[in-house]
Order: structure tokens, then C-alpha cells, then sequence
């Protein structure tokens, strides 16, 4: 786990958003990747919160999961984290490939008057 920048408290639903998109990822890769590894970076930017979560595990392909979703609706963990994360007007992107292991990107805006 790292951590950038000075941190500070956030808004209730910000740190719960930010607490369960992480606890969603962190279960994913442990039910899913065979992961020997897994970083956890947080940072604390003047304008944006940043979470970052890699693994060196396993890895996927989007366009099978999506598929999936449609069909038999596994995989909607990964439905809810991105719905989260705009619901806070935030960015969720998620780029996995077989054998490589997964990035976990997302951002979520701090407004002056929350923080």
C-alpha cells in the first residue's frame, strides 16, 4: 500500500466509495487472479482522490467478461465498481489481459466546498 501526497479527511461518501471499490477489487483478486502480488496506491491530489490497484495475477479478458455479464450475470462486481465511481462523477478503468494481470484506475473529483 502506498500513499502520495499529504492525506486529509474526505467526505463520508467519498472515503465509503473509495473503502468499498477497493475492498471489491482486493476480493476479486484473491476469488479470481492466483495473484502472488497486488499494490494498493492512493493519492491524494489537489483536485482528485486517485486509486490505483495492479495485480500480477492471472488477468482476463474484458470482452469475455462482458459477455459473461449479459448472459448469465457474473462479473457484476466489476458493473458496480464503475457505477460507483460515476456516481460520483468519477472515472473507473479497468485494462486486464490473459496472463498479464490486472490495472484498476479511478478517480474521483474532490469539490472545494466537500473536502
Amino acid at each position: 500500500f502506498i500513499t502520495v501526497g499529504t492525506p486529509f479527511t474526505l467526505p463520508s461518501v467519498v472515503s465509503l466509495t473509495i473503502f468499498r471499490l477497493t475492498q471489491e477489487a482486493l476480493n476479486n483478486v484473491l476469488k479470481h487472479a492466483n495473484a502472488t502480488e497486488v499494490n494498493v496506491k492512493l493519492s491524494f491530489l489537489q483536485d482528485y482522490l486517485e486509486l490505483f490497484i495492479s495485480d500480477n495475477g492471472d488477468g482476463f479478458s474484458l470482452t469475455e467478461v462482458q459477455a459473461r455479464i449479459k448472459d448469465d450475470g457474473s462479473g457484476f462486481g466489476l458493473s458496480s465498481m464503475k457505477e460507483r465511481a460515476q456516481l460520483l462523477e468519477g472515472e473507473f478503468v479497468i485494462r486486464s489481459e490473459p496472463n498479464v494481470g490486472t490495472r484498476c484506475y479511478i478517480r474521483i473529483p474532490l469539490r472545494v466546498n466537500e473536502v
